[in-house]
């Protein structure tokens, strides 16, 4: 029995490549060598069984996801001490779109948003003349791939 502390193989020496990895593998390469050293001792008829199986998954996940939308919206012009992210929480409650709002230390305000593509551009639209009291100058919208990862519309601090 040891009690020295294993260490973990370095990418060059699991897979041989030239490049030297420190630390641990990036998920997906571990991902990766999981199912191939799982897929070893699979039989060859099982094999198109799980093949087909994962091209389903990957369809069925993309229909799910069609329709959906995720961005970032900076928000330039009197933007801040005029309510605009207490308000731009309400109207993305009342959407069904989720993330986040926060003050930027530019001036700016800052927003990722997902959901509905149709909610989505309609709070992009209420963006573009915000609350009583704001002055909208510049609107950047920077398109991101859906994640899902929220519950609901927060305002960050």
């Amino acid at each position: 029995y040891s009690t020295a502390k294993k260490r973990r193989p370095s990418c060059r020496e699991v897979r041989g490549d030239t490049k030297l990895w420190r630390g641990r593998l990036p998920w997906d390469t571990q991902r990766a060598l999981k199912i191939e050293s799982l897929m070893k001792s699979v039989p060859i008829s099982e094999k198109y069984f799980l093949f087909n199986l994962t091209y389903f998954a990957i369809i069925y996940y993309r229909v799910l996801m069609m329709g959906k939308k995720r961005v970032r919206i900076l928000v330039e012009g009197r933007v801040q001490g005029v309510f605009f992210r207490a308000t731009a929480r309400d109207i993305a409650r009342k959407l069904g779109v989720k993330g986040w709002i926060r003050n930027r230390w530019d001036g700016r305000v800052e927003l990722v948003v997902e959901g509905d593509e149709d909610k989505v551009n309609s709070m992009i639209e209420w963006c573009h003349q915000g609350p009583p009291g704001a002055l909208v100058r510049k609107v950047e919208v920077e398109p991101q791939p859906f994640k899902g990862e929220f519950n609901s519309f927060s305002i960050r601090y």
